[in-house]
Protein backbone atom coordinates (compact mmCIF):
# COMPACT_ATOMS: atom_id res chain seq x y z
CA UNK A 1 0.00 0.00 0.00
CA UNK A 2 3.08 2.89 0.46
CA UNK A 3 4.93 1.51 -1.83
CA UNK A 4 1.52 1.86 -4.21
CA UNK A 5 1.13 5.66 -2.90
CA UNK A 6 4.62 6.33 -3.52
CA UNK A 7 4.74 4.88 -7.10
CA UNK A 8 1.24 7.85 -7.42
CA UNK A 9 3.30 10.86 -5.96
CA UNK A 10 6.04 10.35 -8.47
CA UNK A 11 3.39 9.87 -11.51
CA UNK A 12 2.15 13.39 -10.02
CA UNK A 13 5.02 14.80 -9.69
CA UNK A 14 5.93 14.33 -13.26
CA UNK A 15 2.12 15.32 -13.81
CA UNK A 16 2.07 18.45 -12.14
CA UNK A 17 5.54 19.14 -13.66
CA UNK A 18 4.70 19.04 -17.21
CA UNK A 19 1.61 21.15 -15.97
CA UNK A 20 3.86 23.47 -14.17
CA UNK A 21 5.52 24.52 -18.06
CA UNK A 22 2.89 25.07 -19.01
CA UNK A 23 1.63 27.42 -16.37
CA UNK A 24 4.91 29.28 -17.33
CA UNK A 25 3.70 29.92 -20.77
CA UNK A 26 0.34 31.08 -19.77
CA UNK A 27 1.27 33.20 -16.78
CA UNK A 28 -2.45 34.06 -16.03
CA UNK A 29 -2.64 31.75 -13.06
CA UNK A 30 0.43 33.31 -11.52
CA UNK A 31 -0.45 36.67 -11.63
CA UNK A 32 -3.71 36.03 -9.80
CA UNK A 33 -2.28 33.70 -7.37
CA UNK A 34 0.77 34.38 -5.93
CA UNK A 35 0.36 32.98 -3.11
CA UNK A 36 -0.35 29.58 -4.46
CA UNK A 37 2.47 29.45 -6.77
CA UNK A 38 5.13 30.73 -4.42
CA UNK A 39 3.85 28.05 -2.26
CA UNK A 40 4.02 25.66 -5.21
CA UNK A 41 7.69 26.39 -6.10
CA UNK A 42 8.99 27.32 -2.24
CA UNK A 43 7.78 24.06 -0.84
CA UNK A 44 5.52 21.68 -2.76
CA UNK A 45 7.90 20.93 -5.49
CA UNK A 46 11.32 21.29 -3.63
CA UNK A 47 9.37 18.34 -1.20
CA UNK A 48 8.78 15.89 -3.87
CA UNK A 49 12.02 16.31 -5.55
CA UNK A 50 13.46 16.28 -2.65
CA UNK A 51 12.02 12.76 -1.58
CA UNK A 52 12.84 11.41 -5.02
CA UNK A 53 16.62 11.82 -4.06
CA UNK A 54 16.05 11.28 -0.23
CA UNK A 55 14.57 7.52 -1.45
CA UNK A 56 17.81 6.72 -2.58
CA UNK A 57 19.57 6.89 1.43
CA UNK A 58 16.39 6.38 3.48
CA UNK A 59 13.04 4.25 3.51
CA UNK A 60 11.92 5.96 6.58
CA UNK A 61 11.26 9.44 5.88
CA UNK A 62 7.78 9.16 4.47
CA UNK A 63 4.91 8.06 6.81
CA UNK A 64 1.66 7.17 5.60
CA UNK A 65 0.32 9.98 6.79
CA UNK A 66 2.88 12.28 5.05
CA UNK A 67 2.17 10.77 1.67
CA UNK A 68 -1.42 11.30 2.15
CA UNK A 69 -0.64 15.03 2.77
CA UNK A 70 1.78 15.41 -0.26
CA UNK A 71 -0.49 13.51 -2.38
CA UNK A 72 -3.25 16.22 -1.17
CA UNK A 73 -1.17 19.08 -2.44
CA UNK A 74 -0.49 17.18 -5.30
CA UNK A 75 -4.19 16.73 -6.70
CA UNK A 76 -4.34 20.47 -5.20
CA UNK A 77 -1.67 21.76 -7.76
CA UNK A 78 -2.83 19.93 -10.68
CA UNK A 79 -6.38 20.96 -10.64
CA UNK A 80 -5.39 24.80 -9.98
CA UNK A 81 -2.61 24.13 -12.91
CA UNK A 82 -5.68 21.78 -14.88
CA UNK A 83 -8.68 24.94 -14.72
CA UNK A 84 -6.28 27.77 -13.91
CA UNK A 85 -8.13 28.26 -10.32
CA UNK A 86 -7.63 28.21 -7.11
CA UNK A 87 -9.97 27.90 -4.07
CA UNK A 88 -7.51 28.71 -1.08
CA UNK A 89 -4.04 29.32 -1.50
CA UNK A 90 -3.72 30.11 2.37
CA UNK A 91 -4.50 26.86 3.08
CA UNK A 92 -2.23 25.55 0.46
CA UNK A 93 0.37 27.58 1.32
CA UNK A 94 -0.19 26.58 5.05
CA UNK A 95 -0.15 23.16 4.67
CA UNK A 96 2.62 22.92 2.57
CA UNK A 97 4.58 24.91 4.78
CA UNK A 98 3.65 22.77 7.64
CA UNK A 99 4.80 19.80 5.57
CA UNK A 100 7.88 21.31 4.49
CA UNK A 101 8.81 22.05 8.17
CA UNK A 102 8.20 18.28 9.35
CA UNK A 103 10.35 16.77 6.45
CA UNK A 104 13.19 19.36 7.18
CA UNK A 105 13.03 17.98 10.92
CA UNK A 106 12.80 14.27 10.23
CA UNK A 107 15.49 14.42 7.61
CA UNK A 108 18.01 16.63 9.51
CA UNK A 109 17.84 13.87 12.77
CA UNK A 110 17.65 10.83 9.88
CA UNK A 111 21.02 12.17 8.03
CA UNK A 112 22.95 13.77 11.19
CA UNK A 113 22.57 10.00 12.67
CA UNK A 114 23.21 7.99 9.82
CA UNK A 115 26.42 10.31 9.58
CA UNK A 116 27.22 10.68 13.26
CA UNK A 117 29.55 7.87 13.42
CA UNK A 118 31.48 9.16 10.09
CA UNK A 119 31.76 12.74 11.29
CA UNK A 120 33.35 12.02 14.58
CA UNK A 121 35.58 9.63 12.85
CA UNK A 122 36.78 12.15 10.70
CA UNK A 123 37.07 15.18 13.21
CA UNK A 124 39.08 12.60 15.63
CA UNK A 125 41.62 11.99 12.08
CA UNK A 126 41.33 16.42 11.83
CA UNK A 127 43.96 15.77 15.21
CA UNK A 128 46.91 14.07 13.41
CA UNK A 129 46.02 14.49 10.15
CA UNK A 130 48.71 16.96 7.66
CA UNK A 131 45.88 18.45 5.84
CA UNK A 132 43.18 19.74 7.77
CA UNK A 133 41.49 21.57 4.90
CA UNK A 134 40.68 18.10 3.11
CA UNK A 135 38.88 17.13 6.49
CA UNK A 136 37.34 20.54 6.76
CA UNK A 137 35.71 20.08 3.30
CA UNK A 138 34.79 16.47 4.05
CA UNK A 139 33.04 17.57 7.46
CA UNK A 140 31.22 20.63 5.47
CA UNK A 141 30.00 18.50 2.44
CA UNK A 142 28.41 15.89 4.63
CA UNK A 143 26.85 17.89 7.21
CA UNK A 144 25.38 20.09 4.87
CA UNK A 145 23.80 17.33 3.45
CA UNK A 146 21.71 16.60 6.07
CA UNK A 147 19.43 20.07 5.43
CA UNK A 148 16.63 20.13 3.74
CA UNK A 149 15.79 20.42 0.53
CA UNK A 150 17.82 17.95 -1.29
CA UNK A 151 19.41 18.61 -4.60
CA UNK A 152 20.90 16.78 -6.98
CA UNK A 153 24.02 18.42 -6.63
CA UNK A 154 24.00 18.23 -2.81
CA UNK A 155 23.64 14.42 -3.25
CA UNK A 156 26.68 14.13 -5.54
CA UNK A 157 28.80 16.18 -3.33
CA UNK A 158 27.86 14.01 -0.13
CA UNK A 159 28.23 10.55 -2.21
CA UNK A 160 32.22 11.80 -3.27
CA UNK A 161 32.74 13.20 0.12
CA UNK A 162 31.67 9.87 2.28
CA UNK A 163 33.31 7.65 -0.35
CA UNK A 164 36.31 9.80 0.40
CA UNK A 165 35.90 10.01 3.75
CA UNK A 166 35.49 6.16 4.38
CA UNK A 167 38.56 5.65 2.29
CA UNK A 168 40.10 8.06 4.43
CA UNK A 169 39.29 6.21 7.55
CA UNK A 170 40.07 2.60 5.82
CA UNK A 171 43.82 4.30 5.00
CA UNK A 172 43.94 5.27 8.70
CA UNK A 173 43.34 1.88 10.24
CA UNK A 174 40.95 3.16 12.04
CA UNK A 175 38.76 1.65 14.88
CA UNK A 176 36.85 2.39 18.28
CA UNK A 177 40.03 2.00 20.90
CA UNK A 178 41.91 4.27 18.31
CA UNK A 179 39.04 6.97 17.81
CA UNK A 180 38.56 6.81 21.92
CA UNK A 181 42.00 7.41 22.46
CA UNK A 182 42.51 10.13 20.21
CA UNK A 183 38.82 11.72 21.68
CA UNK A 184 41.02 11.83 25.26
CA UNK A 185 44.00 13.61 23.19
CA UNK A 186 41.34 16.16 22.18
CA UNK A 187 39.93 16.60 25.57
CA UNK A 188 43.20 16.61 27.01
CA UNK A 189 42.24 13.81 29.13
CA UNK A 190 44.55 11.21 27.78
CA UNK A 191 46.80 9.60 30.27
CA UNK A 192 49.86 7.16 30.24
CA UNK A 193 47.42 4.10 30.48
CA UNK A 194 45.46 4.86 27.42
CA UNK A 195 48.93 3.58 25.80
CA UNK A 196 48.13 0.31 25.03
CA UNK A 197 50.58 -1.95 22.66
CA UNK A 198 47.44 -1.08 19.79
CA UNK A 199 47.63 2.73 20.12
CA UNK A 200 51.40 2.47 20.39
CA UNK A 201 51.39 0.57 17.34
CA UNK A 202 49.02 2.36 15.24
CA UNK A 203 50.73 5.69 15.93
CA UNK A 204 54.20 3.93 15.01
CA UNK A 205 52.98 2.72 11.79
CA UNK A 206 51.24 6.09 10.76
CA UNK A 207 54.35 7.68 11.96
CA UNK A 208 52.69 10.12 13.94
CA UNK A 209 54.93 9.78 17.20
CA UNK A 210 56.04 13.80 16.44
CA UNK A 211 51.82 14.60 16.26
CA UNK A 212 51.03 13.49 19.42
CA UNK A 213 51.57 14.79 22.89
CA UNK A 214 50.56 14.00 26.34
CA UNK A 215 50.21 17.00 29.07
CA UNK A 216 50.76 17.00 32.73
CA UNK A 217 47.73 18.50 35.15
Amino acid sequence: MLKGKILECSNLLIEVDNLNKSALDNSSIIKVNGTFFDSYIKYVLPALESYKLANQYTNDLFSEENLNRLRELCIFTKNAFDTQFVSDPEAYRSSSRALSEELNEKWKKLAESDNEELVGQLKSIRLVFADKLKINNLIHTITDFCNWPLTENSCEKFNAAKDSALQLVSEMHFDFEIEEFLKKIQTETATLFDLSEKVIKWIKDENLEASIALSIR
